[in-house]
């Protein structure tokens, strides 16, 4: 997925990126909030999905 906006976690368990970031090893962990890996800092933590465009 990519991100089409940026995004700064508000909690520990979340995932930070920029616009233009890949992510990577999605799951949906609920139809709001999703989870994956930010292809270059390995981070991994959950997001809003809507954030995100899948390809």
């Amino acid at each position: 997925a990519t991100a089409e906006y940026d995004y700064d976690k508000e909690e520990e368990n979340e995932l930070s990126f920029n616009e233009g970031d890949l992510i990577v090893e999605i799951e949906f962990v609920d139809l709001d909030w999703w989870s994956g890996k930010h292809s270059v800092t390995g981070e991994v933590g959950v997001f809003p999905g809507n954030y995100v465009k899948l390809h």
